[in-house]
């Protein structure tokens, strides 16, 4: 009878050390893909603003929104057709909107860019997905002239030096922060 007690903690033990490890395992592995995720479509922003073009008007816009009193901010830039928005096929530019499209589950986003004929030739918009289950989306532009950060740039004839981009997902209160370097345009932009 002690011998089969004895048996059972054993079990036992040993169950919850699997189960604690497995659950480790899994977070661990969760956490990864979401940190991966995170870095690749920051890669896809920066390689973006790497592309700006150097000294045309209105190339990087940016408007701070909120949706049930969170963050859902938006950045439009004009890049030119190539791999980073999948339209390698294709020639002239487009106006690209990073942003949040809402699904049907109450407060939670995709969050991907929407593509545009810079020109307006077409009324067509797509709308290309990055990442699901985004709660919230947070954009700030340093501007050396104030030496500040702000919420929305407006400013036509220039552009921000940093771009800081916060992304909260899976109702984390943390948001994964991540800031772009924008180079430097040819003195103030023109149209």
């Amino acid at each position: 009878m002690i011998a089969v007690g004895i048996t059972g903690m054993i079990a036992v033990g040993i169950f919850g050390f699997l189960n604690a490890n497995l659950r480790a395992i899994q977070f661990s592995t969760e956490q990864s893909a979401h940190d991966i995720s995170m870095r690749a479509l920051m890669k896809v922003l920066q390689d973006q603003m790497n592309e700006l073009p150097a000294s045309q008007a209105g190339a990087l816009l940016g408007e701070a929104h909120r949706f049930h009193d969170l963050p859902s901010d938006e950045m439009q830039w004009i890049s030119s057709a190539g791999l980073g928005l999948f339209t390698i096929h294709s020639t002239g530019d487009y106006l690209v909107t990073l942003a949040l499209k809402p699904t049907k589950e109450a407060g939670v986003f995709d969050l991907g860019v929407r593509r545009i004929l810079a020109d307006r030739s077409s009324k067509d918009e797509n709308w290309i997905p990055l990442m699901k289950r985004v709660n919230a989306m947070e954009i700030r532009y340093f501007d050396p002239r104030m030496n500040g950060w702000l919420e929305k740039w407006t400013d036509f004839l220039s552009r921000p030096n940093l771009v800081r981009i916060r992304i909260w997902r899976g109702g984390e209160d943390l948001a994964y922060e991540q800031y772009l370097n924008l180079p430097l345009s040819s003195g103030r932009v023109g149209p």
